[in-house]
Order: structure tokens, then sequence, then C-alpha cells
């Protein structure tokens, strides 16, 4: 008899608890995701450690049913199939749920995708659950189905019309990730196309940030492939997110009319990677207020060089005590003498290289370019029309 697959650690001597959920001849299957630090890619039925809460085995399957894949039963609709004593002393109870009509799969974020399979034979991508669910098979469907799965069967999840439930959802998987002792916080799954027109992103992970906090955990963001099409405004996404080390996919971001990015990383101090924003389309931006503001562990910004504006009016406090940044390109901004730079570099004491400043035009007046790079002990290239009497 092969092991099942559990999702915990082997080495511990625990209960388990796995559900056979059967509609109209098949039975669901979960796909494990693979950023999680086990059982990568690997595909099983839903299921998890029997927790003290639990009062009884059934308990923990209907808990466990609701947090992978959002079917709510009741426990005493639940039929005990079998059980499976592993080499470790590890005990697995598999029950089966039979369902009417067909559910609305929610799977959480442990997973990437679902699918229904009609036969399950000896095959690679289930090998660990091929004993029970082949046992199941053959005793509770008599008709000869054909082994089939659908590999890019698309996530069906929970509709996000607003913004206000984007943040629960964020929250909801801060709070797992604490729980598990997971620090990435990952959203790249969700499909926003149902977003109500000009939402606003402002303070989206600020909650979020606050579970980890508390929990005094670091942690990174993945929001690869989140369209923002339907998001009026972005600025301040990432405000406050204190605990944030790294966010990951905003490369994949589209700004295109997008006026503002005030704010976008604010107060984010133990940020150090944003990944490579060459690619960033941001020409009709207008607005780089506070951008970076108090970004104390960025060192670079890769690929920052590139961006052209047709119509920056301020860049204020844009980098303000970002006092780890050494190096920085902004000579091909397009950086008008009617732009705003006040403070765009203040307290930068480690910058070293801002590109070739004396390129940039001689703001209108000396109000524009006050304290813009007071502080900034390490920079040797500050442009002939800085005035020495405003530091």
């Amino acid at each position: 008899m092969k092991k099942l697959i559990n999702y915990i650690n082997e080495n511990s001597t625990k209960t388990y608890v796995n559900v056979i959920v059967e509609f109209n001849k098949q039975i669901l299957v979960l796909q494990r995701a693979y950023y999680m630090k086990r059982f990568k890619g690997e595909w099983g039925i839903p299921g998890g450690s029997v927790e003290v809460s639990d009062k009884s085995i059934n308990d923990a399957a209907v808990r466990e049913l609701i947090e992978e894949t959002g079917i709510h039963i009741s426990p005493d609709t639940l039929k005990y199939f079998r059980k499976i004593e592993h080499e470790n002393g590890n005990i697995s109870h598999i029950l089966v749920c039979n369902l009417k009509t067909e559910p609305e799969i929610y799977i959480s974020r442990e997973h990437i995708k679902y699918s229904w399979v009609s036969y399950v034979d000896d095959r690679k991508w289930m090998k660990d659950f091929i004993d029970p669910l082949t046992e199941f098979f053959e005793n509770n469907i008599t008709e000869n189905f054909n082994f089939r799965i659908s590999r890019d069967t698309a996530q069906k999840r929970k509709k996000i019309t607003s913004i206000k439930d984007f943040k629960a959802l964020i929250d909801d998987r801060a709070k797992l990730c604490v729980k598990t002792n997971n620090n990435l916080l990952d959203v790249s799954d969700i499909n926003l196309i149902d977003l109500e027109q000009n939402e606003n992103f402002y303070m989206l992970f600020v909650n979020a940030n606050q579970i980890f906090k508390n929990a005094n955990m670091f942690y990174e963001i993945n929001v690869s492939n989140l369209d923002i099409t339907a998001v009026k405004e972005i600025n301040c996404t990432f405000y406050n997110c204190n605990n944030a080390t790294k966010i990951i996919g905003l490369d994949t971001w589209n700004f295109s009319g997008k006026d503002n990015l005030d704010g976008l990383f604010s107060t984010c101090i133990n940020l150090e990677d944003i990944g490579d924003v060459s690619n960033w389309n941001i020409k009709d931006v207008t607005s780089l207020f506070a951008m970076f503001f108090e970004c104390q562990s960025l060192t670079e910004i890769k690929g920052i060089e590139k961006w052209q504006f047709d119509d920056l009016r301020t860049t204020k406090n844009m980098f303000y005590n970002c006092k780890s940044l050494e190096k920085i390109d902004i000579s091909n901004w397009g950086i008008q003498p009617y732009t705003e730079i006040i403070s765009m570099f203040l307290c930068c004491a480690k910058l070293k290289d801002a590109g070739d400043l004396n390129s940039l035009p001689e703001p209108n007046n000396a109000i524009l370019r006050a304290d813009v790079f007071t502080g900034c002990k390490s920079l040797k290239n500050i442009p002939s029309w800085y005035s020495k009497s405003l530091i």
C-alpha cells in the first residue's frame, strides 16, 4: 500500500484526515502550490492534521474542506472509508463526502489548481493516492470510466468585485501565512476582472503587514499577473509595509493611464528588492511624490534608469532618507524646468551616483529645488545650478 501524503512533518506522530469528495461519479483533486515548502506541485485530495480544537475526525474533515475547497457540509454527512497506519506511527483517516449538487470550489493559497477525475490509474501525477482512490472507484462506481483530468482547469474562486473584498482576502491569507509560518504572501492567482471600475489600491496591504508585524515575521509579497487595469489609483498600495523585504511580480504591472505613484512604497523600511522596473509603462505618470519615502534598506532599483515621462510634475521627497541607496540614474527621465524636485534625495547619505545631473535643466526657481541634495554626503557630481545656500 502506498503512503498517503498529508502535507505535514513526517517525523512526528500525529493523526490526519483526508476527504474523498465525490460528485457525479467524479473525485475532487487539488494540486499543491509550487511555492509551498513541502510536496510542491503534487496532486492529492483535501486533508490535513487533526487539531486539538477538533471535537472529532468528522469535525476535522469539515474544517479542512472549508479551508482548502470552500465546501461547507455537515459532519454527520461524512462516511468513514479507510484507516491508514504509516510506518512512522502516523494515522490517516479517509472519509467520503457524496455531494448531490456541484459545489463552487474556492481553493486555498496552498493550492494552484483543482480538477474532477473520473478514474485513477497508476500515473505519477497522483501516485500516493492511487490505492485508496482506486479502491473507492472499484467499490462505488461500477461503470467503466476512462481516466480524465483537465490540467489547465481554470481556478474557480470567489469573485473579487471590490477593493474591500480584495483586502479581506489578503488579510485572510496573511493570517494563514502566520499560522503556517510561511513568509510568502501570494496574491498572484487572484483574478480582478470583475473588479468595479475606478477602484483605489490605497493602503491595500497595510492590515496584512500588521498581521505579520504582530507575529514578528518578515515576509515577501507576490503580485505577479495581478491585472490592475480596472484600478484607477495605485498610490500608497504598499504604504507602511515595514515588515516586507521583497515584492515579486511588479514587472507584470501595467501603469498605463495611471497619473501618480505617490507613496507607492512609502515607509517600507525593510524593503530590499522590487525586481526589475525597466519595462514599466509610466509615461503618463505626472507625480512621484514620496514614492520611496523612508525605504531605508533599498540599495538599488533595477531598471529605473529606463523610465521616461511625458509631463513629470513632481518628485518631491521621492527618495527621502533612502539611506542605503548608492546608485540611481535619473538623467533620461525627462525632468523639466517646472518639475518640482524638492527634497528628492534628502538624507541619501550613501548615494554616490545619480547619473548625469548636469544634463538636467535648471529648475525655474529656487523653491522647486529646495533641499534636493541635502545630506547627500557621498554624492560628487552635484549639478552646477544647485545652490549651496539651500543646503
